[in-house]
């Protein structure tokens, strides 16, 4: 696992998203910051799935999957794991009413975004972790 004092970014990403062309242009701004490792699902269970079976260091999922929904699976990871999670919405209200998401991303976004909302997600859970 990612030891968060001494790394600035994840080395393994789970990207969960339902578009491929955003899940590549997504994976390419990932690893022009330096991520060595992209998983890339399209579905509610294969993100639970492969969040447990790969153990990424930060999943980012997209609120509206191929089959079920982000937000389901976020809970579902949130019940076992404490892995770093960034949401990825088209609007900001379909968030709004889940507090215990901290981190998010409206898309469309640009690469510095995201490597804030990365930096974000370690500062935090290196603070609660």
């Amino acid at each position: 696992m990612l030891n968060l004092l001494e790394m600035t970014f994840p080395s393994s990403v789970l990207i969960a998203e339902d578009d491929l062309l955003i899940s590549l242009i997504i994976e390419r701004m990932l690893n022009k910051m330096g991520v060595e490792k992209v998983i890339t699902v399209q579905t509610e269970d294969d993100t639970v799935e492969k969040t447990f079976s790969e153990d990424p260091d930060l999943v980012l999922l997209d609120v509206h999957l191929l089959e079920g929904n982000g937000l389901n699976a976020f809970y579902r990871i949130r019940k076992t794991s404490s892995v770093p999670i960034i949401v990825m919405t088209g609007s900001y209200p379909e968030i709004e009413e889940h507090p215990e998401i901290s981190n998010y991303l409206i898309k469309p976004f640009e690469s510095n975004a995201l490597e804030e909302s990365l930096r974000f997600a370690f500062r935090e859970q290196s603070a609660t972790g």
